[in-house]
């Protein structure tokens, strides 16, 4: 049986083996599976990088979500542009600051 390939896509976003560069790339269609993969958390501990990968409209998306790790909530916070900024659903997360 071959799987669609946004199947196959999908679960690359949820696994904990997949390649950093492969997650980042993921997060523009599978925004929700990446942000759930326990391997993104460890990329926002340990690469510096990763904002400078992702796209400003893959950001804006991501800080909507309420699902998106907290450490990875705080580094955009604090090294965004204020159009990013602006998208934070600071009522979803209220442990984040509000520059309202």
């Amino acid at each position: 049986m071959i799987l669609p390939e946004c199947i196959i896509l999908q679960q690359e976003a949820t696994n904990p083996n997949t390649p950093k560069e492969t997650l980042i790339e993921l997060l523009n269609e599978f925004p929700k599976p990446v942000l759930s993969n326990p391997q993104f958390r460890v990329l926002c501990l340990n690469y510096p990088q990763l904002l400078h990968k992702i796209s400003v409209a893959t950001l804006r998306l991501l800080v909507q979500f309420n699902t998106a790790p907290e450490s990875f909530l705080h580094w955009v916070e604090n090294n965004s542009e204020p159009d990013v900024l602006a998208g934070f659903n600071y009522s979803t997360n209220p442990e984040l600051s509000s520059y309202k």
